[in-house]
């Protein structure tokens, strides 16, 4: 079998599992004609858009995650694409979904302006990106907060203001995951790679440094997640929302319809 790879781990996270949780508890008991997901990558939060639409687009800029998806998620209609020209006619969807994808994109505005093309009026745009305030987490654990491609991280005004700019009015701005998951996360790996006699690599995300590490420790990273995310989440609940480092948005076009 062959080793997880670092966005194996990134998906499988606690923050990943915990932002997954709030789209999907937001989804639950409502249904849309047709969907779009942009930035699908392996398809982490597919499954919940799959069971809240009747049909479903969804597309990634890599040729081999779009091909993993179309694997593991058939009924999907994958396709590889540019968040910044979506291969779709205007007001195509019913709802479309940008999660934690728009912080990868060189221009963020341009990517807020296609999404609000293909929706058609009245339609749902749900939206999370990360929060300025992750900086201070990323100081503790030594990371580097632009990792993984981001380009930006975002202040909550300036992200509403760039949203309406776009014609997508702001219904819904709430905060998901706070810095206190994120660095107990990272402080397990660090722990873990020390056990192992392993040195992690500063510089980098939580899940580069436990697949760096070995593939032992990259697996146990793997099911330690999915057993400590539970109790991750009964923390947060508990926790202030303003505690939250990832602006969670629920956006609607102007114009008629609605679900």
């Amino acid at each position: 079998m062959a080793a997880p790879t670092p966005y194996d781990l990134a998906a499988a996270s606690i923050g990943t599992r915990i932002r997954m949780a709030r789209h999907a508890a937001w989804l639950a008991g409502r249904r849309f004609g047709s969907a779009l997901e942009c930035g699908c990558g392996r398809g982490t939060y597919t499954p919940a858009i799959l069971a809240a639409a009747d049909r479903v687009a969804a597309v990634d800029l890599s040729p081999a995650l779009v091909a993993q998806v179309r694997e593991r998620l058939p009924a999907a209609d994958c396709r590889v694409a540019d968040l910044c020209a979506l291969p779709f006619a205007d007001a195509s969807f019913d709802l479309v979904v940008a999660a934690d994808v728009i912080e990868h994109v060189p221009d963020p505005a341009a990517a807020l302006a296609e999404v609000a093309r293909v929706a058609r009026p009245g339609a749902v745009v749900l939206v999370s990106v990360p929060s300025d305030r992750w900086l201070r987490v990323c100081r503790v654990l030594h990371q580097d907060p632009m990792a993984y491609g981001h380009h930006v991280l975002f202040a909550g005004p300036d992200f509403a203001g760039m949203c309406e700019a776009a014609g997508l009015s702001v219904e819904l701005h709430d905060r998901v995951q706070s810095g206190l998951s994120a660095l107990l996360e990272g402080l397990i790996v660090e722990a873990s790679a020390a056990a192992w006699g392993r040195r992690t690599v500063t510089g980098s995300c939580m899940a580069e440094r436990a697949s760096g590490s070995s593939s032992i420790l990259a697996r146990a990273y793997l099911h330690g997640s999915r057993l400590a995310f539970p109790a991750f989440a009964a923390i947060e609940r508990v926790l202030p929302r303003d505690w939250g480092y990832e602006h969670f948005f629920v956006l609607r076009k102007g114009g008629a319809g609605g679900a």
